[in-house]
């Protein structure tokens, strides 16, 4: 399984894509400060624009609620879950 990153069209960076299973992954250390979830967030809607990925994830310090951008799941997992439940 090869893993890359994404620059957008748009110029911001997804921090991984599994382009095998379309998942764009975005890691932070957490969504708490609104500059940072807007600064993440973004990134992916403008990378979603152009790829189309099956789904997208955000691995943080803690669960969030999921929602969608343009029809496409992103789940906000806490990253010591995500890494004893993927």
């Amino acid at each position: 399984m090869s893993l890359d990153y994404f620059s957008s069209p748009g110029g911001y960076e997804v921090d991984f894509y599994l382009p095998e299973t379309r998942q764009l992954i975005q890691v932070t250390q957490n969504l708490n400060n609104a500059p940072t979830r807007e600064r993440e967030v973004r990134a992916l809607q403008d990378a979603i624009q152009g790829l189309k990925p099956k789904n997208a994830l955000i691995l943080t310090d803690a669960n969030g609620k999921d929602f969608e951008i343009a029809g496409v799941p992103v789940r906000i997992r806490s990253i010591a879950e995500w890494m004893l439940h993927p």
